[in-house]
């Protein structure tokens, strides 16, 4: 009976605490830039900061078809680059690739926290303030 009661009672602690699994979320912030839709995702565990991306669509739809065989011949990853480098995260800026699929010019990037300048989003961030510092940029926040 006692070992009943034991293996009862481990159940129910692994239950209520999760079996240890630290608390994830998945932050997604969108802001709308003339033609061009950017994402900037999250992922927090417990209360810090694990990973930072972002993504960049654009619709090419009222492009012909030799424009955008253009904007895809173009190094646009650059050009992200650069305009991160000016907001001190070029170095940070890591992984970046491009394509365009269905008349849609899609960027995506990962940032690499360590070399991240700046106290903004620091690992010791939290969702809470991940948002305020993100909806003052003039994103729209969600978690996931």
């Amino acid at each position: 009976m006692k070992k009943y009661l034991f293996v009862i009672g481990l159940t129910c602690l692994l239950v209520l605490t999760g079996c240890g699994k630290k608390e994830e979320k998945r932050l997604i912030c969108t802001q709308k830039v003339l033609t061009v839709n950017v994402d900037m995702i999250a992922d927090f565990k417990e209360d810090s900061l694990d990973y930072l991306g972002l993504k960049y669509t654009m619709d090419l739809s009222e492009y012909n078809d030799e424009q955008i065989d253009a904007v895809s011949k173009q190094d646009m990853c650059t050009s992200v680059k650069a305009s991160m480098s000016a907001s001190g995260l070029g170095e940070a800026f890591t992984n970046c690739k491009q394509g365009v699929n269905n008349k849609v010019l899609e960027i995506t990037a990962d940032f690499d926290l360590d070399k991240m300048v700046g106290d903004d989003l620091s690992r010791k961030t939290n969702v809470e303030e991940a948002i305020k510092e993100l909806e003052k940029q003039g994103y729209t926040c969600k978690v996931q």
